[in-house]
């Protein structure tokens, strides 16, 4: 019989922790079910644009830290999503994205690491597009009702 291991308890043991997402909040970076993530331990200084894996609410949740601080609290947001979480506090970061295995979840062999060129690249295209997400997922919305309205999509 196994027993229950927390994230915390392993990435302190073993210092890396290899397991794929539920749920679509970082995409296109990282696929559910197809992807596997590569967590480290925090460091003892977060960066941002960091991606954090962080446990609040009885939830673990790897969103990207965008702003705030240390004392104030972070603010941290998913790559697909329109609304950042404001003030999680240092103390439910507990650890960082070092590298995705693309089809890692099949036995994938593309690795992108976090200090990549590739990776800073994915970064400044998630980050300027931030500001226009909400637009065109309004304006995606739109069209489809309009669509549907029509007769042209179910």
């Amino acid at each position: 019989m196994s027993e229950f291991v927390s994230f915390e308890d392993y990435l302190d043991k073993y210092g890396t922790l290899v397991y794929t997402n539920v749920g679509t909040s970082m995409l296109p970076l990282i696929r559910q079910g197809r992807d596997a993530m590569v967590i480290g331990k925090r460091p003892e200084v977060l960066k941002q644009y960091d991606v954090v894996l962080y446990h609040l609410n009885g939830r673990y949740v790897l969103h990207r830290l965008i702003g705030g601080s240390k004392a104030k609290g972070y603010v941290i947001r998913g790559d697909n999503c329109e609304a950042a979480e404001v003030g999680i506090p240092d103390s439910a970061v507990i650890g960082v994205l070092k590298a995705v295995i693309r089809d890692g979840a099949g036995g994938g062999s593309h690795r992108i690491e976090v200090d990549s060129e590739e990776f800073r690249r994915y970064t400044r295209y998630i980050i300027r597009r931030y500001p226009f997400w909400r637009i065109y997922r309004k304006a995606r919305h739109f069209v489809g009702r309009v669509l549907r309205k029509l007769g042209l999509r179910k």
